[in-house]
C-alpha cells in the first residue's frame, strides 16, 4: 500500500528528472 506522501515524492522526482531531460 502505497500511502500519499510516497505519491507526490515520487510525482516530484519525477518531474525533476523530466525537467532535468527538456534542459
Amino acid at each position: 500500500q502505497t500511502n500519499t506522501a510516497d505519491m507526490l515524492e515520487l510525482a516530484v522526482d519525477y518531474i525533476k528528472d523530466l525537467q532535468k531531460k527538456v534542459q
